[in-house]
């Protein structure tokens, strides 16, 4: 488990840090909710859009229907379809005949023609026979669905008002959050890059010398910035419930639980026996302890049983002399 952190950077900075960061999370999610919202009001006034244009679009063949229902009975509509399709067919007729006579296209090009010409002749047809089928309806059904489809109508420009009305508030109530969030942000990320320099700073003193005096976060950090160095990918656990996993350290196929352990006395067996168990739950093959003080002969007896690595103060300062590839095999791990 990691010890309280002592010589680093916690303070109003990163007092300031989690609060941030609670802040972003809260306005982050606000937005989203506002932003789902203002989409689904959007799609409502879609919808209603064209609702709207449907309607508009049945009163327009009613009243067409209703005007015209003498003509499009079926006793008097056949006489216009016939005269319609001998008109049609003679213009076919003659204008495919002028076609092959004057430019001799190609025989697929002629296919492709007629069908393009059928189904511009065939739109009135259908029309035409949907306006027959209407009229059947009657003057009084017709008359009856023209007022339904108008107040639908209405119905549809009231939830289309509502819609945009409520689109425009909750962008007015997204704006500010946006707002803050940003700076909120920019804030976040400069204390951040602020508290990385610092940690940069002490891990550059501690190469120096006092990285014996290390203890807690600081000893973690340490060694974090250790395997960093050498090219190695480094996951931080939890502070809290770590399972007494502080590291897991990615290189390749490799992965490495580590325990590290700033201490003054001499690190017992009980370190062993967290790192070992902890290592199963972040899935390790490898697992150590790391320490700028020294083990005693229990810790060293159950490591050795159970083929954990133990790394004391002399280990360290050989370790901070090799690199990449050699550190594993410093560490007897993958090579």
């Amino acid at each position: 488990m990691t010890e309280p952190y002592q010589n680093g950077i916690r303070s109003p900075e990163q007092a300031r840090l989690l609060e941030l960061e609670k802040e972003c999370d809260h306005l982050s999610e606000q937005i989203r909710l506002l932003e789902n919202a203002r989409s689904t009001a959007r799609r409502r006034f879609s919808d209603a859009q064209a609702e709207h244009q449907l309607q508009e679009f049945a009163i327009y063949r009613f009243d067409k229907a209703s005007r015209y229902g003498w003509i499009l009975a079926p006793r008097n509509s056949w006489p216009f379809f016939i005269i319609y399709l001998i008109v049609m067919s003679g213009a076919s007729t003659l204008g495919f005949r002028l076609i092959m006579d004057f430019f001799d296209p190609p025989v697929i090009l002629v296919f492709f023609l007629l069908a393009v010409w059928i189904s511009v002749c065939s739109g009135p047809v259908v029309y035409m026979y949907a306006l027959v089928k209407t009229s059947q309806l009657g003057p009084d059904e017709l008359a009856r669905r023209i007022v339904n489809a108008g107040k639908r109508q209405e119905e549809c420009v009231r939830e289309m008002e509502v819609a945009k009305s409520e689109s425009g508030e909750l962008t007015k109530k997204i704006s500010p959050l946006r707002i803050r969030f940003g700076s909120a942000s920019q804030e976040l990320t400069g204390i951040r890059t602020n508290i990385q320099l610092k940690k940069d700073a002490a891990f550059r003193v501690a190469q120096l010398g006092n990285w014996k005096d290390l203890r807690g976060e600081d000893w973690e950090d340490f060694l974090k910035k250790l395997f960093e160095r050498n090219g190695f990918h480094v996951q931080t656990t939890k502070r809290s419930g770590d399972q007494g996993v502080d590291l897991v350290v990615h290189h390749g196929f490799v992965r490495l639980a580590i325990q590290a352990k700033g201490y003054e006395g001499t690190v017992g067996n009980g370190a062993v026996q967290e790192v070992v168990t902890g290592s199963k739950v972040y899935k390790c093959g490898h697992f150590c302890v790391m320490t700028n003080s020294t083990f005693s002969k229990s810790a060293r007896d159950l490591a050795q049983a159970n083929d954990c690595i133990l790394v004391d103060v002399n280990g360290i300062e050989k370790m901070m002399r090799h690199r990449e590839t050699d550190l594993l095999r410093f560490l007897r791990i993958g090579v």
